[in-house]
């Protein structure tokens, strides 16, 4: 009878460690995907906030304005804006390029 106790006891042993090991990572499994979600979340919101200016951009009418000039400078260009926003806008390569006729003008 002794013997069977002391069986018990010792399967009883490597159960409750098998245990703990679980519990633990259930425990830092979820701690972990919480901390992603907060990180997501914080990106999330940082990037609503920087990219509510292009929104607003948008929602300008569609006229035309002259925002700054075009120089030639030998073998480079150099482009002189008048805003911030349209600086943002070249940096970004938010432009279209168009050739002008002299029949336009």
């Amino acid at each position: 009878m002794k013997l069977g106790v002391i069986v018990s006891i010792d399967l009883l042993i490597p159960l409750g460690i098998l245990l703990i090991i679980i519990i633990y990572l259930i425990y830092s499994r979820t701690r972990f995907e919480e901390d992603i979600l907060k990180t997501y979340e914080n990106k999330y919101n940082h990037w609503k906030e920087n990219s509510s200016d292009i929104k607003k951009d948008q929602n300008i009418e569609d006229s035309k304005k002259i925002v700054g000039f075009i120089i030639r400078d030998g073998y480079k260009l150099r482009l002189k804006v008048f805003d911030k926003s349209s600086h943002n806008m070249i940096q970004r390569d938010k432009y279209k390029l168009e050739n002008i006729d002299i029949k336009d003008i």
